[in-house]
């Protein structure tokens, strides 16, 4: 298996990374096992969330950033479950951000980004769902984001 790897920087600089972050993103894939086995073993990504690993999904990352492996909408509609916005299309569905308070940064953003808060989740508090100008959609938590399974 060929993996590519930049020796670039791409304008990131050294150090942590200072708030707002992107600490998490998902993808939605048919072969989730066989995927996230390639995150494991490449990048040395560890399992995380276990009792979200199985056939809707399966989280691997590595203690800073979170990646979702999502199950297709196939997949989900197969164990009997309703296919939501992030299993609509595969590959890259969407990336989230982690912010000291997410309430802050929405009172910056324009009216039209439509931020809502995302009451389907068990800790809707400070956790968002956010389109950008393009129409790109991306989730915003409060910090802690994306920790203890959810």
């Amino acid at each position: 298996m060929a993996v590519a790897v930049s020796t670039t920087d791409f304008g990131v600089p050294d150090g942590a990374a200072e708030l707002p972050a992107i600490v998490h993103a998902a993808m939605c894939v048919p072969n989730g096992d066989k995927v996230a086995e390639f995150y494991t073993s490449v990048f040395g990504f560890a399992k995380v969330s276990p009792e979200h690993w199985g056939a809707s999904g399966r989280f691997v990352g590595d203690s800073t950033t979170n990646l979702a492996i999502l199950a297709s909408a196939e997949e989900v509609q197969a164990i009997g479950r309703r296919v939501n916005l992030d299993r609509l299309n595969p590959g890259w569905s969407h990336f989230g951000f982690q912010a000291p308070s997410a309430d802050d940064v929405v009172a910056r953003m324009p009216a039209d980004a439509g931020a809502t808060l995302r009451s389907d989740r068990p800790r809707p508090r400070g956790y968002y769902r956010i389109w950008d100008p393009d129409g790109n959609h991306f989730d915003l938590r409060s910090l802690p984001a994306w920790r203890d399974g959810d």
